[in-house]
């Protein structure tokens, strides 16, 4: 991965772990109502798990315009999918990881 020649991928990546899953756990908390279970014994919420996508597809776009690189708008739409259901299936303690690395995989090989 060239992310030295390309570094949007990355940046976008890191948004949307800060501004998805960051904010999107907040979200959930304050104002998630309609619960679901994960394996692992975790409960998530749609809301959270609502605001995960659309703040990852906002950081994602950010990332797009900052470095200039242009990413289609369903490129963003499916990778902002990808990082919620990501998200809300990975095992305790391991979203850190798994969500910017399924953005990073997901732009790499979409845009």
């Amino acid at each position: 991965i060239g992310l030295l020649d390309r570094p949007m991928p990355a940046a976008a990546a890191l948004l949307a772990l800060a501004w998805g899953d960051g904010l999107g756990g907040l979200a959930g908390r304050r104002w998630g109502k309609l619960r679901y279970p994960v394996i692992g014994g975790k409960h998530k919420t749609v809301e959270g798990s609502l605001a995960v996508a659309l703040l990852s597809a906002a950081g994602i776009a950010c990332a797009s315009a900052w470095f200039g690189a242009p990413v289609a708008p369903a490129v963003i739409a499916v990778t902002a999918l990808v990082a919620a259901v990501v998200e809300g299936l990975a095992p305790r303690a391991t979203d850190n990881v798994a969500v910017p690395a399924a953005v990073l995989v997901c732009l790499e090989t979409m845009a």
